[in-house]
């Protein structure tokens, strides 16, 4: 047996717990600052992540912004032009004198006479002309 020192072997024991925890602790502190290196980089990358999404946001505004004053536009114009538009009882009422109106054109043109009878009519004051200058000719 190796000689130990001149003090009491538990005593070694119980340092030697410290030490190997000592260790156990480096251990894991050489894999926490890795892992905090990995921090940092994804760190970087979402500093990267928030500025494209910076200026995204930004478009989005000016577009939302630009949406908004379209809106605005169509609200004057309808609140412009609504008032002056025809319900569809107005259109149920023109629509029927429309109707009315036609209806009398029909009656008034059904009272007037045809294109056949003028031609008749024509044909009748030709032929009554002509027999007129033929009973001068034969007067003469």
């Amino acid at each position: 047996m190796p000689e130990r020192g001149p003090y009491d072997p538990s005593v070694e024991q119980r340092f030697s717990r410290p030490e190997e925890d000592v260790r156990d602790l480096k251990a894991i502190a050489v894999s926490i600052d890795g892992r905090f290196a990995n921090f940092d980089a994804r760190f970087a990358n979402l500093d990267a992540r928030f500025a494209h999404l910076d200026s995204r946001f930004d478009r989005f505004e000016a577009r939302t912004t630009r949406v908004e004053e379209a809106l605005i536009e169509l609200k004057t114009m309808f609140a412009a032009t609504l008032p002056h538009l025809a319900t569809k009882a107005d259109l149920a009422d023109v629509r029927t004198e429309l109707k009315e109106d036609i209806a009398e054109i029909k009656v008034s043109l059904a009272e007037k006479p045809g294109r056949t009878y003028m031609w008749g009519i024509l044909a009748v004051l030709l032929t009554a002309y002509a027999c007129g200058l033929a009973g001068l000719a034969v007067l003469r």
